[in-house]
């Protein structure tokens, strides 16, 4: 492992473009806990500057990190060792993989480990009986990057430091490494983007903001079918929709003024009159894709 040490934050973002972390690797193979975490945004981070989101809920989460690794230090019986500033380690056989650490472990028996730091308040129930898969995924990342045998994972939830060591598998080494190498040197290298995902149309209107005047494309012969899909399920989404709706309406006309509709079985329905501001929409540019038959062009 090679743990290099950053100046500021710009420049830790800039490594961060050079290789797969931690979070990454969950978008990838399809464990991170967003939806929006997808295999198309984080190549899009890898090949563009984007701005970085510093959120308040990211900032809390660094704040707490030198709280969190204290109390962890008191109740597992080894020594944590804060990862301040801004790092990242690289691994020395696949420099495309990459992860930044929060903090080592030092057991009394030797073995050293990573530490991962969480603050999740608003998610304590994720935590009752397990490590989310997406933190375990990061993990076992970690640990394959820096090469140890175990990782210590803290969470605070508000009322309680729940932790939990993690063994390493060996059968990441052999099944999801490789993955993620050939993911990299297939879509990053090339700057070639993966196939989008339902949650990618963020992306994608980033990366083609504008269309072209006048350039019409062949589409490949496999669109046909997929067309033909697309109008499917067109048809039943509108079928599905026209159905809710009355059903909403029979309700709505069952209900009359009352503000509170409720079923034996204690479910129900609130209908309550909202008055919203005026307001004027700020002026947008968008990319609709719609769709036209033969000879309507």
């Amino acid at each position: 492992m090679n743990l290099i040490h950053l100046p500021d934050r710009a420049t830790w973002l800039e490594h961060r473009r050079s290789g797969l972390g931690g979070s990454d690797v969950g978008a990838i193979l399809g464990r991170a806990k967003y939806r929006d975490a997808t295999p198309l945004r984080v190549w899009e981070s890898k090949v563009s500057i984007l701005d970085d989101e510093d959120n308040y809920t990211l900032a809390r989460g660094r704040y707490m990190e030198a709280f969190i690794a204290g109390r962890l230090e008191l109740e597992c019986g080894g020594k944590v060792d804060r990862v301040t500033g801004f790092a990242i380690a690289r691994s020395a056989a696949d420099p495309c993989l990459i992860y930044s650490p929060d903090g080592f472990v030092t057991m009394p028996d030797g073995r050293v480990g990573v530490c991962e730091f969480k603050s999740r308040i608003r998610d304590a129930r994720e935590w009752a009986e397990a490590i989310p898969d997406d933190v375990v995924t990061q993990a076992q990342h970690g640990m394959n990057v820096c090469d140890v045998d175990f990782a210590l994972v803290a969470c605070d939830v508000g009322n309680d430091l729940r932790w939990a060591s993690v063994d390493r598998d060996p059968t990441w080494a052999t099944e999801i490494r490789p993955r993620l190498i050939a993911w990299w040197h297939e879509y990053v290298v090339p700057q070639v983007p993966p196939p989008p995902q339902a949650e990618d149309a963020a992306v994608l209107a980033r990366l083609y903001p504008r269309h072209s005047p006048g350039v019409t494309k062949a589409m490949p012969g496999e669109f046909i079918a997929v067309r033909e899909e697309i109008e499917e399920l067109e048809t039943v989404r509108d079928a599905a929709i026209e159905r809710i709706n009355a059903l909403k309406n029979r309700v709505r006309a069952e209900m009359g003024d009352a503000e509170i509709g409720v079923l034996a079985t204690g479910a129900g329905w609130r209908w309550k009159t909202q008055h919203k501001q005026e307001h004027v929409v700020k002026a947008s540019t968008s990319r609709p894709l719609t769709a036209f038959k033969a000879k309507e062009r």
